[in-house]
């Protein structure tokens, strides 16, 4: 009889272990994809790449990289306020491009860059035309990405990887 009785008490705690193993899969591991998705839309938002990189794929250092200057002033009109008729500007001094030397036509783009700096201006300031003054001021950041972007649609991918203004005032 205490055998019997042993038997039963190690049979209803092997299925309260059960029962409480199922609740914690079923309680932390939604939590856990909820957790790892937030994660990633955050990674996303800074633009963080948390997939291993292809051992194809060369990192670019700073090595890699030649600097294309632009002397001219760029004074570009930016969107109206909704709220003022005023005309505002964006006045950019010293233009600064980044170009990946180790692309396949980097001397062509750079020959192609050099010979239509009036192309880079339109680009630039397609960039920035969209934007009024204060929103230029707080997406400054965004408005360079897709600066780089729309030079790399123009020029060939990833050989613009960079653009520093030398100076950008909004008037």
């Amino acid at each position: 009889m205490k055998r019997n009785i042993l038997t039963v008490v190690i049979m209803a705690l092997s299925i309260v272990n059960l029962v409480l193993s199922a609740v914690i899969v079923f309680s932390v591991v939604p939590n856990v994809n909820k957790t790892n998705n937030l994660i990633d839309k955050v990674a996303e938002i800074i633009n963080l790449d948390l997939e291993a990189q292809n051992g194809n794929e060369k990192i670019i250092t700073v090595d890699d990289l030649e600097s294309y200057n632009f002397e001219e002033e760029l004074i570009i009109n930016l969107k109206k306020d909704a709220d003022s008729s005023k005309e505002n500007y964006a006045v950019i001094n010293k233009i600064s491009l980044s170009l990946y030397n180790g692309a396949t036509d980097f001397d062509k783009v750079k020959s192609n860059i050099e010979t239509s700096s009036a192309t880079v201006y339109d680009i630039i300031r397609k960039g920035f035309s969209s934007y009024t003054k204060d929103e230029a001021k707080v997406n400054e950041d965004k408005i360079k990405s897709s600066i780089i972007q729309m030079l790399n649609e123009k020029y060939g991918d990833r050989v613009v990887q960079d653009i520093v203004f030398g100076s950008l005032v909004f008037q």
